[in-house]
């Protein structure tokens, strides 16, 4: 299990699926929303993801590459 922030305790309740891509020097970039239960929790999603700490870039044939990650998100 990754913790990168904390939903605040009243915050809506729902089911939401955020997409982005973590750049080659690992910052969070193009967050995109999927399946989207409740538009205020998908926003507090979508702050925490921002202002997360730089990620580690994956790494292809020796060099840092960008990677999309996919994450549904319950509270």
């Amino acid at each position: 299990e990754m913790v990168i922030g904390q939903i605040p305790a009243d915050a809506p309740r729902g089911t939401v699926t955020v997409k982005f891509v973590i750049g080659r020097k690992g910052n969070v970039q193009e967050v995109q929303f999927g399946k989207v239960g409740s538009p205020a929790l998908a926003a507090e999603v979508e702050a925490i993801v921002k202002r997360s700490p730089k990620w580690k870039p994956a790494i292809a044939y020796g060099a840092p590459v960008r990677m999309p990650y996919t994450l549904t998100i319950t509270h």
